[in-house]
């Protein structure tokens, strides 16, 4: 079942060592906040469709560029390796609201990209069913044109394979 009242703000990778760890790529400007001790988020898939939760946050810290996780109740690597790949997500509420200038990344659907000298790139679209990425972004609404974000399989440049990114539509 989706729920578009909650908003993407991460993607798990990997477990990180034997006690129930995980690696987790942030997706979200307020890492410290949204990913502290006692938080409820919920387990989503590719597809949008919520696997479980809530779950509470056990213990995280900063992890090089990533972060490291502990839920509550799953002690062991083989608790959280089907896992792997997943998305975290929290109710929009819970959010600190984008600021006069910015918007979230999923609000930008549908719009333009253009280049400074108004060379037209695309339109952002979104090919997956993810639903409010919490990521806020401060490009000024008048230079969208032509481009859309991508979950890639194939992109070799981006540090998570999964990661959204803008390509010429």
């Amino acid at each position: 079942m989706t729920d578009d009242s909650r908003l993407v703000v991460g993607r798990l990778r990997k477990p990180h060592g034997l006690k129930g760890d995980l690696t987790l790529f942030p997706i979200t400007d307020d890492a410290e906040m949204v990913f502290a001790p006692g938080r409820s988020v919920w387990l989503v898939g590719l597809d949008g469709e919520t696997v479980a939760g809530p779950v509470t946050i056990e213990r995280s810290r900063g992890y090089h560029r990533e972060w490291l996780v502990k839920f509550a109740g799953a002690d062991r690597r083989e608790d959280v390796e089907p896992w792997r790949g997943l998305f975290l997500a929290v109710p929009a509420e819970e959010l600190a609201p984008p600021e006069d200038d910015e918007v979230y990344l999923h609000e930008l659907d549908g719009f333009a990209v253009r280049l400074p000298d108004q060379t037209p790139l695309g339109l952002v679209t979104f090919r997956r069913a993810i639903h409010g990425v919490a990521r806020r972004s401060q490009a000024s609404l008048d230079e969208l044109r032509d481009c859309r974000l991508v979950f890639d399989d194939k992109d070799p440049h981006a540090a998570d394979s999964k990661r959204p990114r803008l390509a010429p539509a």
